[in-house]
Order: C-alpha cells, then structure tokens, then sequence
C-alpha cells in the first residue's frame, strides 16, 4: 500500500500543485526521477500535456524534501526549471522529457530545452 491509513481509505505521503498560483492549467504526463543537479537526491522531470503559449508550464524539473512519514504536508517541494524560465515563443503541449548523460531534455515539435541544474535555461532552440 501506498500512503498513510485514515479510516478505509489511503492519504499521500506527499503532494504538489507544483507551482504556486491558483487554478494554472498543468497536467504531468510523462516522469523521468534522476539527479540532475548531481546533488544526491532525485529530481522528478516531468513533461505536462496541458497548457497553451504564453504562460504554461510545458515541461519541470521538481526536488522534493523532507517528506513526513505521516502525511503531515510539511515536505518541501522545490520548481527547479520549467517552460517559465524560457522565452518560449509560439509553442504547444504535448512534450516529451528524457534524461541522459546528465541532461534533462525536453522537446515538441522540432523545438528542444535542456537543463542540466548548473545553469538558469534560456531560449528554446529550434
């Protein structure tokens, strides 16, 4: 089982709306855990179906810490990177996220960002 027992049902041991603001369209889809920050601990690399141009997510790397064994909410979740970061232009969801040799990949349709935790992303390349 997954969770904390409360009553016949299960709680999380942890959980995220990822970013701080109320009702943001995001919608995680895809999931690659790994250090890429080369800190110790995993990160969660994520590629987000929702969105639209302009202000979306798209695609994150996420660190987590602290996570309580009771399911208490006191973890500490960090947005490392995100489409934010990046002058995204005319873009769409849909992406795709990979992780190799050390560097989070994130592409859709013939446009690509990497992020390898050392370095703030800045134009995606076309």
């Amino acid at each position: 089982m997954l969770g904390i027992a409360a009553g016949d049902n299960y709680l999380p041991n942890a959980k995220s709306t990822i970013v701080s603001e109320d009702n943001k369209n995001i919608r995680p889809s895809q999931f690659v855990l790994a250090d890429v920050n080369e800190d110790t601990n995993d990160e969660i690399i994520f590629s987000d179906r929702g969105g639209e141009s302009g202000d979306s997510v798209f695609f994150g790397v996420v660190s987590v810490s602290n996570i309580p064994d009771n399911g208490d909410g006191s973890e500490t979740w960090t947005l490392l990177t995100s489409a934010l970061d990046f002058e995204t232009g005319e873009i769409y969801n849909k992406w795709d996220a990979a992780y190799l040799a050390r560097i989070a990949t994130f592409s859709v349709k013939r446009r690509s960002a990497n992020y390898t935790g050392k370095h703030r992303p800045g134009t995606l390349k076309p």
